[in-house]
């Protein structure tokens, strides 16, 4: 047992975070630049996120009184205006999850690759 235990409240023993990651198509089109306009089922499937889980998930949020945090690449931002809208509106929170869900370790090597991408996903947050 912990010596100075954190007193929450109402009697509560524990807390829970839950976060959301909203990632729709954009690792989808991260690792296929070249072909991922023509991949039609492989995008749909991508897509349930914004288009169908999303607007369930607010929904079932809403009838419980619960506010999550939403971590959202900036393209998906971009992207998807309404969904994002939807989210804010209801008093959730989006977090930046990087630009085009890219992976640091596979950027290219010069410096200045990295900053197209980090100034977009500043612009595409800043404007929520």
């Amino acid at each position: 047992m912990i010596a100075n235990p954190i007193p929450w409240p109402d009697g509560a023993r524990c807390a829970v975070a839950m976060t959301w990651d909203m990632d729709a198509d954009s690792a989808f089109n991260w690792y296929n630049k070249d072909t991922a306009d023509n991949l039609v089922a492989a995008q749909s499937w991508t897509r349930y996120d914004p288009l169908i889980a999303i607007p369930r998930l607010v929904e079932q949020f809403a009838r419980r009184g619960l506010r999550q945090t939403f971590f959202v690449p900036g393209w998906v931002i971009e992207k998807y205006r309404t969904q994002i809208d939807l989210l804010l509106r209801d008093g959730h929170e989006i977090a930046l999850h990087g630009y085009l869900h890219e992976r640091s370790n596979e950027y290219e090597q010069e410096r200045h690759a990295r900053v197209p991408i980090l100034l977009r996903s500043q612009a595409a947050s800043s404007r929520r």
